[in-house]
């Protein structure tokens, strides 16, 4: 599995879509009708862990992080991304415990959030708060980082991925030195 980078956030969910879709996301900004939008079904249920949130002409998936911190993102195909909310026993061996955790057998039957369409090849995934103007180029290069104004430099990630429908999953796993929750998408075949 590909380790493609970290996007950070001090609370509240992430926003994960199309390139094009999420661009569209506001964020706090404009009165922050689109943050509150998407906090409001998560703040109704504390069981839910995400759901499927229309955004100007798409549909993004918001994601629960469970409060402040890192989700580590990683690809194990072009049509499979795996993000990984850690909490670590000791930080002295942190890589190998989340690689670990990337790739460990779930301890629950994963659960089926939502389908999202990427069908620009490009799938963005930004803390919830930030404005998707950050996004202002859909060229994927060397970096993967959003070229706009952000108020955190690492709380947004964009990366190709093969155009199409993806399923949405949520999870959670445990091995020795630590515990997450994941999120997957996986295209539909």
């Amino acid at each position: 599995m590909e380790f493609l980078g970290i996007v950070s956030g001090e609370g509240g969910p992430l926003i994960i879509g199309d390139a094009a879709v999420v661009q569209q996301w506001r964020g706090i900004e404009d009165g922050g009708a689109d943050y509150e939008r998407c906090c409001a079904p998560l703040d109704r249920d504390a069981n839910l862990q995400g759901y499927a949130l229309a955004v100007g002409n798409g549909v993004a998936l918001i994601w629960e992080m469970q409060g402040g911190g890192t989700a580590d993102l990683f690809q194990k195909s072009p049509s499979e991304i795996v993000i990984v909310r850690t909490w670590l026993d000791r930080a002295d061996d942190e890589e190998v415990v989340i690689d670990l955790l990337a790739v460990a057998p779930s301890i629950a039957p994963p659960v089926f959030l939502c389908e999202i369409a990427i069908t620009s090849g490009v799938c963005a995934v930004l803390w919830s708060p930030e404005d998707g103007q950050c996004i202002e180029s859909m060229e994927v290069g060397e970096s993967m980082r959003m070229t706009g104004e952000m108020a955190m430099e690492e709380s947004g990630l964009m990366f190709p991925v093969t155009p199409g429908v993806y399923q949405c999953f949520h999870d959670e796993v445990a091995v020795e030195g630590g515990t997450a929750r994941r999120c997957r998408l996986k295209a539909k075949e």
